[in-house]
């Protein structure tokens, strides 16, 4: 447990850092949005376009973990460089903070208390005995989506379902360099990251609304306690205390609150270019971290850019908004072909 809580710090060091990098490149200084949260959608847009085409190329697993590790690296040097004097403030100002407040502690507990919960939750369905097994599977023969998730046998032909996502081949990623099976790297890395990211869009999106960070911290700490009490199959959290390990608990509860956080920014900023990119980017990584999305969020745009087009009168924001829905419409078309029989990809043996 101890390798995962600190890989689980080492990604979000990297992830803020990426980040720190994008805002000063996109927002010339003015902090428009918070590097983490950017940064996160970054990150997997970026593992995206390396994983993707290694895996339609019937590619090695061990490939794929070099070259992103040689990315991340010098990512990190790259965004510590450009970024130092930001880097050094942000450092700086955690260190010159004051004393912890009490709603702090209750936060912070209840947070722990959530992901503790969930971690000790055992669900044993057909998605844990797919996913879980292809990526304990790619780690042990050294490929990516070669194999049938749930029994194991070779494929005939690249399954599109599973492989046009690069999420799982990132738990197999983490897993081979860091040589931890790939169960442990799911049940714990992802479900530690989806709670703790899960709570800081709640928490931005409570200082969007009140502007104050007590009441963005309440607004946490109310979310927790409503995840913990109701749960039905038709609640986000039931993936979220239930199956934190899979790419539709991240869908559910960052992917969709995040889009809905940056199209409200929007209806207020319209003009802001900056928020059109943050847009894009977190449609793009969308389905880089679950396929669930390929319809979901072009149609979560449509319902709340389209009308407000409408309204507003802006109708140069449709060719914006197409844009952005651009890498989901693609991903939809190849899905569509695949299926048809008319994109397929044979693997060899």
């Amino acid at each position: 447990m101890v390798p995962v809580l600190i890989i689980t710090i080492l990604f979000f060091c990297i992830v803020w850092l990426v980040g720190c990098f994008f805002v000063k490149l996109v927002d010339k200084g003015t902090k428009n949005e918070s590097p983490l949260f950017i940064g996160f959608f970054l990150y997997y847009a970026l593992f995206q376009m390396i994983a993707l085409p290694l895996i339609c190329t019937l590619s090695a697993l061990s490939e794929l973990s070099v070259l992103w590790v040689g990315c991340v690296v010098a990512l990190s040097i790259i965004s510590i460089l450009y970024c130092r004097k930001d880097i050094t403030k942000y450092l700086w100002a955690g260190v010159r903070r004051r004393a912890i407040s009490m709603i702090d502690i209750i936060m912070i507990i209840a947070i722990i208390g959530q992901t503790a919960l969930a971690m000790v939750q055992i669900y044993n369905g057909w998605d844990t005995a797919y996913y879980i097994a292809n990526v304990n599977t790619s780690i042990d023969t050294n490929t990516m989506y070669l194999y049938d998730g749930s029994t194991g046998l070779p494929e005939r032909y690249l399954n599109f379902r599973y492989a046009l996502s690069g999420f799982y081949m990132h738990d197999a990623v983490i897993g081979q360099v860091f040589n931890i099976p790939g169960a442990i790297v799911c049940h714990y890395f992802n479900g530690i990251v989806c709670h703790v990211f899960s709570a800081y869009i709640v928490y931005i999106i409570g200082m969007f609304v009140w502007n104050e960070k007590k009441w963005a911290k309440v607004l946490v700490i109310v979310s927790v306690l409503v995840n913990c009490g109701i749960s039905t199959i038709y609640f986000a959290n039931a993936f979220l205390m239930e199956r934190s390990y899979e790419a539709k608990a991240y869908c559910a509860n960052i992917i969709i609150p995040a889009i809905i956080y940056i199209i409200i920014k929007i209806y207020r900023e319209p003009k802001k270019k900056e928020l059109w990119i943050y847009l894009f980017i977190i449609n793009l990584s969308s389905v880089a971290i679950s396929e669930s999305s390929m319809l979901l969020v072009p149609v979560l745009n449509g319902c709340m850019l389209l009308g407000h087009c409408i309204v507003e009168r802006r109708m140069r924001d449709l060719g914006k908004m197409l844009f952005c829905i651009l890498p989901n419409i693609c991903y939809v078309l190849t899905y569509f072909l695949y299926l048809k029989g008319i994109v397929d990809i044979r693997i060899p043996r």
